[in-house]
């Protein structure tokens, strides 16, 4: 079943003449949403290479670190792990928000 075949069903069962359907219909529009873009297999294989890289360059748990240039310089090294993920992801999102009549956020 399509993404949006999945809203509709969604949205069916939801609406009714209840005060809070609208509410109901925003939140299962939501969560259609964050469903679509974590099954999006192109988000799913870039997200292993963004969660590894940061390992790899000797990344630990904040609090290991009690140096902030130590912070920032992990902070930079996360952020050029994930271009390609937050480039994809953002692409996405975009599509999957017009999708489903949410703003971007």
């Amino acid at each position: 079943m399509s993404s949006r075949a999945l809203l509709c069903l969604l949205l069916l069962t939801a609406c009714s003449a209840t005060p809070g359907a609208r509410d109901d219909a925003g939140l299962l529009r939501g969560r259609a949403r964050e469903a679509a873009l974590d099954g999006d297999p192109e988000l799913v294989g870039l997200a292993g290479p963004f969660g590894d890289c940061p390992r790899a360059r000797g990344f630990r748990a904040p609090s290991t670190r009690p140096y902030l240039d130590k912070e920032i310089a992990d902070a930079e090294a996360d952020l050029e792990c994930g271009k390609a993920f937050h480039a994809a992801l953002a692409s996405r999102s975009h599509r999957v928000n017009a999708d489903y009549g949410l703003p971007d956020s």
